[in-house]
């Protein structure tokens, strides 16, 4: 880890973890607490589920450490569909666009307006007939 070739140190922690016995160096449970860190880093999304997220050795203590399942959960679940941006592909740049509550307020004002305006011209309609 400390010439910081993820990859690396990722598989020979994955690699490490069922034959791990020396407990004189430090806890079982530092070892998986740095495997998944480094897998997060460095292994794509597909590897990431195989080889980390559901191996049995690594749920029976995930539990234990603070944080952590929530940290490794956190690429499968929807906490990425919260981001507000748009990516432009032909600039190159990725544009934010954080809503605030005054924004939505004024965007829901509109959308009702529109609404109400399309309702008074179908009525209006109506009543020329």
């Amino acid at each position: 880890m400390s010439t910081r070739n993820f990859k690396k140190v990722a598989t020979l922690f994955l690699d490490s973890i069922s034959t791990f016995k020396t407990y004189e160096l430090f806890r079982y449970h530092t070892l998986i607490f740095y495997t998944v860190l480094a897998s997060i880093i460095s292994l794509d999304i597909v590897s990431l589920k195989q080889k980390v997220v559901d191996a049995p050795e690594i749920l029976t203590v995930i539990g234990k450490i603070t944080y952590l399942p929530e940290f490794l959960n956190s690429p499968f679940f929807s906490i990425w569909e919260a981001l507000h941006c748009t990516i432009d592909k032909v600039a190159g740049v990725l544009e934010t666009n954080r809503p605030d509550s005054e924004n939505a307020l004024y965007r829901a004002t509109i959308k009702q307006g529109d609404f109400l305006l399309n309702r008074i011209k179908k009525l209006s309609r109506v009543i020329d007939l």
